[in-house]
């Protein structure tokens, strides 16, 4: 009997020495150049990416894996810089937002555990900065950004971001389309009808202004509806979007709805009932979807900011570890969870 060889389907992987070799460069160059780090020549970059891409270079996933290991384990020291870049001008700005603020502390403490450090720079449409911007982030050998949220929705940024690896937190940013990381809003807002049910309330009215609902990509609101899908049709009260700072509608509206529970973002309605003699929990419940650890009052979501910021580090950090820059063809998303506080507000579980 015959046997048929066998054929071979272990194809030797191109290597950086390989393309080192071809192109008559230095092993450290083609690592650096795959990189796009700023201190190679473009020209240089050009070419090494240009044979990589013919000869169908990759990564060897168990080296990336050993460097990270490696990393990982490694006693942290500085290995290079992130931007954190603010867009203005504006009135707006993310240091007004608690949450935001927490997404950059979150974000700096985790980059100096892996060894990197973050510093602002400022993109300012109105002085058109985006050319300068852009050398002084080459100069600064800056090749990671994180974008904080930007002021209302659906913006687009004229910035070249193909250099980069960028990553974006929330929903704000329409185009170009980054990687981000943002809360689970959807699901917490399940979370909070779910605890308000157990606690006996069953007339839950959710109030909340448009903006803040379309900043979440609708998230709150349809974790809502979601929710109230599986309610007897006589307990759902059609939620109420309202302006922000208008505070004779939110009486109006809950005087005519008439709830025995509120489910909303921050402490904003709950001044206007207890200003107009409303007794909080005992006349009507009341959680928030952004409550904190620090301030208990309140109960409701703690969005858990601090560990958005975290996460978005990481996934930036991985990102430049596995060379995977400018935007990408289909955008990635990593959501963090809420957490529970019992707060004072509501009143205790049943049964």
């Amino acid at each position: 009997m015959q046997h048929k060889p066998k054929s071979d389907n272990t194809a030797k992987r191109t290597t950086q020495k390989d393309l080192a070799i071809e192109l008559g460069l230095a092993q450290s160059t083609i690592s650096m150049a795959l990189r796009r780090h700023p201190d190679i020549p473009q020209e240089t970059i050009e070419k090494v990416l240009n044979l990589a891409k013919t000869k169908g270079y990759k990564p060897d996933p168990y080296l990336t894996g050993l460097a990270a290991y490696r990393k990982k384990n490694a006693s942290p020291h500085y290995t290079a810089t992130i931007a954190w870049l603010s867009v203005v001008p504006t009135i707006w700005s993310w240091r007004n937002s608690r949450i935001y603020t927490a997404y950059h502390q979150g974000a700096c403490q985790r980059a100096s555990d892996l060894g990197y450090r973050i510093e602002e720079h400022t993109l300012d449409l109105e002085k058109d900065n985006a050319k300068s911007l852009r050398r002084i982030l080459n100069a600064r050998k800056i090749q990671g950004i994180l974008l904080p949220p930007l002021p209302g929705y659906d913006n687009t940024l004229e910035f070249d971001f193909s250099p980069f690896y960028a990553i974006t937190f929330g929903y704000t940013l329409k185009s170009p389309k980054l990687n981000l990381v943002s809360h689970q809003h959807f699901k917490s807002a399940c979370v909070a009808m779910q605890e308000l049910r157990a606690r006996g309330y069953r007339k839950i009215a959710f109030c909340i202004s448009d903006e803040t609902d379309r900043r979440t990509f609708h998230g709150w609101s349809a974790g809502v509806r979601s929710y109230q899908a599986q309610m007897p049709k006589e307990e759902r009260i059609p939620l109420h979007f309202t302006p922000i700072n208008e505070e004779t509608r939110v009486l109006e509206w809950y005087r005519a709805v008439k709830p025995d529970a509120i489910l909303t973002q921050g402490s904003y309605v709950y001044e206007i009932l207890t200003r107009a003699g409303i007794s909080i929990p005992e006349e009507v419940g009341y959680a928030v979807l952004d409550a904190w650890k620090d301030t208990p009052h309140l109960s409701g979501i703690d969005q858990n900011a601090h560990l958005t910021g975290a996460r978005a580090t990481e996934l930036l950090v991985e990102k430049l570890n596995i060379q995977d820059v400018g935007i990408p063809e289909i955008a990635t998303q990593v959501l963090v969870e809420g957490s529970w506080i019992e707060g004072a507000t509501l009143r205790p579980p049943s049964g």
